[in-house]
């Protein structure tokens, strides 16, 4: 979020997947009023009926995560470029009906725009925000007949290949186990280098090994993940309660050692120092189970369960 000298907004960045050097230059273009939300609204002022500003202004509410804010933008694309002659018309429809299963439930505009879409990226998009929709209302079994129809459609895609694996493996729909294990594979391998189909695909392998109590293959796909991603702190801390949850005795150095490496990147991060505490613990280390604990209700005095766990850590002291 950029702020001008009185403190009042210029405009926000949530995410981005240019470069180093395109993030840093929208942010020079912001400081310099260049392409603000602002400056597309003084635009629009100017011109109400513009297009290409109306589409503009819907897409920064869009990626602001705004979206009760969309609508009036995009109808007016719809309305004023009847022939699409901007090209924008099957983005501004595709974000109409994502607003209208975000903001109002109703699904209907989202599958007739799936019915009829031919772009494979906004197709992808829409099956991932329908099968949400459907995991969070919990009607998993159309979650899954979605994810099927869009595998039909989208055969070589690897993000909807690893999406499909991490909903079955975390939904736990054991008749489709071997699918997603085959899909989270191959998802890897048609886009080794993606770190979100890599992430997606080593979490649902992770999963998959889990539910099955696999436990060498568990804890190998683990590593395998910190072999990829070798600065993921969620596959550091994943690795670790694996450890204490499986009560993996001759693991506890390698836990520790992990915990600390995730701790130079995330040094204020007290899920670790919990962690950190609990694998001292059981290691019979209590001054340190205890000063890793102590710095978790520090970061976070509130956290009942961090005090619990010093408190208990506090007492093993005691009777010793």
């Amino acid at each position: 979020m950029l702020l001008n000298s009185d403190g009042a907004e210029i405009d926000r960045v949530l995410g981005f997947d240019g470069s180093r050097d395109e993030y840093f230059q929208r942010l020079r273009d912001f400081a310099a009023g260049k392409g603000t939300l602002l400056s597309l609204q003084a635009k629009l002022e100017e011109d109400p009926d513009d297009v290409e500003t109306n589409f503009n202004i819907g897409k920064r509410y869009v990626d602001r995560y705004e979206w009760e804010k969309v609508q009036p933008y995009f109808l007016k694309v719809l309305e004023k470029d009847p022939g699409d002659e901007k090209g924008f018309r099957s983005e501004a429809t595709y974000n109409l009906s994502v607003y209208e299963t975000r903001i109002n439930g109703n699904i209907e505009p989202l599958q007739k725009f799936i019915a009829g879409c031919t772009d494979s990226e906004l197709l992808y998009r829409s099956y991932g925000i329908l099968a949400s929709h459907f995991i969070q209302k919990e009607r998993f079994d159309e979650a899954l007949a979605l994810y099927e129809e869009a595998l039909g459609r989208l055969p070589q895609n690897a993000d909807l290949m690893a999406d499909y694996a991490m909903f079955v493996f975390t939904s736990k729909i054991e008749d489709k186990y071997e699918l997603g294990y085959s899909r989270a594979k191959k998802a890897m391998t048609l886009k080794p280098e993606d770190e979100d189909v890599l992430f997606n695909s080593l979490y649902s392998l992770i999963a998959y090994y889990r539910n099955t109590e696999n436990l060498e293959e568990y804890f190998a796909t683990y590593k395998e993940a910190l072999e990829k991603m070798p600065n993921d702190t969620f596959f550091m801390y994943g690795y670790a309660e694996a450890i204490l949850r499986t009560e993996s005795k001759d693991k506890y150095d390698e836990g520790i050692d992990i915990v600390k490496k995730a701790l130079e990147l995330e040094p204020e991060a007290p899920h670790l120092w919990h962690s950190l505490g609990k694998l001292y613990f059981e290691k019979g280390d209590l001054d340190k189970a205890i000063e890793a604990a102590q710095k978790a209700v520090d970061i976070v005095p509130q956290s009942k369960q961090y005090q619990e766990t010093l408190d208990k850590f506090a007492k093993a002291k005691e009777r010793n």
